[in-house]
């Protein structure tokens, strides 16, 4: 199947996003970067909404599975679009300004699952650990509250372990590629809207850490 992962700054409608084919190599997770994208700064919130809209529907990220029943029912061939992982952030002032009043801002996931986007939301904190919060439709993805680090770590594994592959043809390969393992470490995001590896690492490291942390129960049927 295939992940999404965006990573949009709120505060500069900047945004990046990245396109991973998984599958299965010696029952482990492998990982390839198919496609990336960026949007500059003061890009609006409809823009990057309906370019991931077009991704979720576009036949090229969807594939089909055969699912079984548990009850001898015969096995279905269903469409399964791809996983999206956007990250919010993971508090914004209150109108009062004050850090009482302090709230996750998922106002421009909610949007995109007000349009039948199914996704999961990834904020990235200074926590101790990762945690969730379901969200109240059910099939719209759920938030989770993920340091720092994890994503780092996860994706520094996966790639020590030749688990994830760049796509040679990307116009960034050859600024993207990590070097060797031991020495490969994450960009720091940078909050910049410029195009950066930082940026771009972390859009990466979204589905990935979610494919890799998050346990997905999937139901016989469901698409």
């Amino acid at each position: 199947m295939y992940l999404i992962g965006l990573n949009r700054n709120a505060e500069t409608g900047a945004a990046h996003m990245a396109i991973l084919e998984k599958g299965l190599k010696g029952l482990k997770r492998h990982y390839r970067l198919a496609e990336t994208a960026h949007w500059p700064q003061d890009t609006p919130e409809a823009t990057v909404e309906a370019a991931l809209a077009g991704l979720y529907t576009d036949p090229r990220w969807t594939v089909r599975r055969k699912v079984f029943s548990q009850d001898r029912r015969p096995a279905k061939n269903v469409r399964t679009p791809p996983l999206i992982a956007a990250r919010f952030d993971a508090s914004e002032a209150g109108r009062s300004g004050c850090p009482e009043t302090r709230r996750p801002d998922t106002r421009f996931i909610d949007a995109l699952r007000a349009r039948n986007l199914p996704l999961e939301g990834v904020a990235v904190t200074r926590e101790a650990a990762w945690r969730r919060e379901d969200f109240g439709e059910l099939r719209r993805g759920n938030n989770y509250f993920v340091p720092g680090p994890d994503l780092e770590t996860v994706l520094r594994t996966v790639f020590s372990e030749g688990r994830l592959t760049l796509d040679p043809s990307l116009p960034m390969a050859d600024r993207l590629a990590p070097g060797p393992p031991e020495t490969f470490q994450p960009p720091i995001p940078n909050p910049a809207g410029e195009l950066s590896e930082g940026d771009l690492w972390l859009a990466v490291s979204l589905p990935i850490w979610f494919s890799e942390t998050v346990r997905k129960v999937a139901r016989y049927g469901d698409a």
